[in-house]
C-alpha cells in the first residue's frame, strides 16, 4: 500500500478543482468540484487497487481530471479494503454512498458510475446490486475494468503481453483476499457473470497490453448482445489503467478527454457557474492542486508524512 501511495504522489492534479470532505455512514468521501460544473450531473468514482489497495489520495488526481473533462462534480469514497474488510464490505459501503448522493441530488439528478481496474468492476457490481432501485446509474465509465475474478480470460502465457501493472499471480492473490471464501463467479464479485440486460450506457477503455484485456472485451460482447449502448475504446500498446498516468503520457490525456466527450453526449444537464455554498454536510478542504504532491501536508491516505 505504501508503494502505491508514494507512486501516486508524482501525479499532479489539475488546478482550480475545489475539494469538499464529508462522511457517509462512517465512510470518508471527497467531493471534487470543477469550475462551472453541470447543474445536476455527478460522477461516483470508485478507485482501483485490486480491492486491497488505493484510497482517496491515490486516485484524487485522476478523479479530478475526469471531473474537469466532464464538467461534473465527482464523489470519491474511501471504501473499506480487503483483507481486513472482505466482500461484501466495499460493495455495501459504495451502495450507501450512492444512496446519499441520490438523496442530495433529488429526483432530477443523474449519477454516472466510474472506476478503474477493480473500481470499474465494483461500479458494475454496484449496478447489479441496485437493480430494482430507481433511478439507477445514468451510465458507467469502466477504465480497464476487472470484471472476472476467476481470471478465466488471462492468457496461459502472459509474458508476450508485457503488462507492467499486474501479474496473474498478483491478481489471484488479490481475488482470494477480496472474495474471502465466496464464490468468485458470484455476479456481485465478478460482474462479467451478471445478466447484462438493462445495463445503462457503458464506456469501456482497455489497452492491448493488458493481461485483463479479455475482461473488457467479453463484457462488451455480452452487453452488446443484450442490446446495451456500449462504446469500446481500445488503445494499442497501452498497459492496465494507463489513464492514471495523466498528464505525463499523451494517451492518458486523450483517454480522459474522450470520457468528457462521451459524458457530454449523454448528460442531460448543461454546465453552469459554480455556487459558492458547500454541499450539505460537507467541510471544505484547502484549495490547492488536487494531486497528492509535496505541497500537501498529509500523505495520500491521510497519514502524517514522515
Amino acid at each position: 500500500r505504501w508503494q502505491m501511495r508514494w507512486i501516486t504522489r508524482l501525479m499532479p492534479g489539475p488546478r482550480g478543482v475545489d475539494r469538499w470532505r464529508s462522511e457517509v455512514a462512517g465512510i470518508a468521501v471527497e467531493r471534487l468540484e470543477p469550475p462551472a460544473p453541470r447543474r445536476s450531473t455527478e460522477i461516483l468514482y470508485l478507485h482501483g487497487g485490486g480491492y486491497c489497495l488505493g484510497s482517496i489520495g491515490t486516485h484524487r488526481s485522476l478523479a479530478a481530471r475526469i471531473g474537469r473533462a466532464t464538467a461534473c462534480r465527482v464523489v470519491l469514497p474511501d471504501y473499506p479494503l480487503a483483507p481486513e474488510h472482505p466482500f461484501p464490505a466495499a460493495l455495501d459501503a459504495v451502495a450507501e454512498v450512492y444512496r446519499w448522493m441520490r438523496r442530495e441530488s433529488g429526483p432530477d439528478g443523474e449519477i454516472f458510475f466510474a472506476g478503474d481496474s477493480a473500481g470499474g468492476g465494483l461500479a458494475l457490481a454496484l449496478i447489479e446490486r441496485l437493480r430494482g432501485e430507481t433511478p439507477g446509474a445514468a451510465g458507467a465509465i469502466c477504465l480497464s475494468p476487472w470484471t472476472d475474478l476467476t481470471l478465466s480470460g488471462v492468457p496461459r502465457d502472459p509474458e508476450p503481453i508485457g503488462d507492467p501493472m499486474i501479474t496473474p499471480e498478483d491478481a489471484r492473490r488479490l481475488a482470494a483476499l477480496y472474495a474471502g471464501g465466496h464464490d468468485l463467479r458470484d455476479p456481485l464479485i465478478s460482474p462479467l457473470y451478471a445478466d447484462p440486460a438493462g445495463l445503462p450506457p457503458l464506456l469501456v477503455q482497455v489497452g492491448t497490453r493488458e493481461i485483463l484485456r479479455a475482461d473488457s472485451l467479453r463484457l462488451v460482447d455480452r452487453a452488446r448482445a443484450a442490446g446495451v449502448d456500449v462504446t469500446l475504446q481500445e488503445e494499442a500498446g497501452l498497459m492496465h489503467a494507463w489513464q492514471a498516468f495523466a498528464p505525463y503520457i499523451p494517451e492518458a490525456n486523450r483517454a480522459i478527454a474522450s470520457i468528457g466527450t462521451w459524458v457530454e453526449s449523454r448528460a442531460r444537464s448543461a454546465r453552469v457557474e459554480p455556487t459558492p455554498r458547500a454541499p450539505a454536510h460537507c467541510e471544505r478542504a484547502r484549495r490547492e492542486p488536487t494531486g497528492a504532491g509535496p505541497a500537501q501536508r498529509e500523505a495520500p491516505d491521510g497519514e502524517p508524512t514522515r
